[in-house]
């Protein structure tokens, strides 16, 4: 028999008041690796090149110069920032800035992926709709169209028409906010889920 209990985050270390940046802040974080998808996130950026905006990639990794040349081969360096890596407290602050948070995860050339990645946890916590994609576990996060998007991997157009979607409502935002926070609660609070585990190994 199979028991799922997800690991969970403290969401209160991640709300906090908004206070969103202008142009409107795109915000990923994770490891330069191949399965987190940056480059397509890159290249949804170049797409949405009539809309005025940030999108900021916190992490380090093997990756980073590769990135790096991407933004510049794209013509996206006023736009796109490749940041290097920040404190957790840095982080909640751009997460408080950002308008939307996006994940483009995908399977590596090895057949690796990201199976239930944190930093999705930690935007709904602080209120951001999350554009991501059907990949492993992030299914069971974002819930398509209620807290965000969810697209095929490796496909930034798609990916840019989702993102742009969000920055052209803003009400649209910050409601898929509100119900990825209330999914946060429920379903990835470590107080929920340190409990279940409890639950199951006092029975054992």
């Amino acid at each position: 028999k199979i028991v799922r209990i997800y690991n969970g985050i403290d969401p209160a270390r991640f709300e906090g008041a908004a206070r969103k940046a202008q142009p409107p802040l795109i915000l990923s974080v994770g490891r330069y690796i191949e399965k987190k998808g940056f480059g397509d996130l890159i290249a949804a950026c170049a797409l949405l090149s009539d809309i005025p905006l940030e999108c900021r990639i916190i992490g380090e990794g093997p990756l980073e110069a590769n990135l790096r040349a991407r933004v510049l081969e794209l013509g996206q360096e006023s736009r796109v920032v490749i940041n290097g890596p920040a404190s957790e407290g840095e982080i909640i602050g751009h997460l408080h800035r950002s308008t939307l948070f996006a994940l483009p995860c995908i399977t590596d050339a090895k057949g690796d992926s990201d199976n239930l990645p944190t930093v999705i946890m930690e935007a709904m916590a602080a209120g951001l709709p999350v554009v991501s994609t059907r990949v492993a576990g992030i299914p069971e996060m974002v819930e398509e169209g209620v807290t965000g998007y969810l697209v095929p991997p490796e496909s930034p157009d798609i990916l840019a028409a989702k993102i742009r979607s969000l920055l052209e409502n803003p009400v649209l935002g910050e409601s898929m906010g509100h119900a990825g926070s209330a999914r946060c609660h429920e379903f990835f609070d470590v107080k929920t889920t340190s409990a279940a585990l409890h639950a199951i190994l006092g029975n054992v």
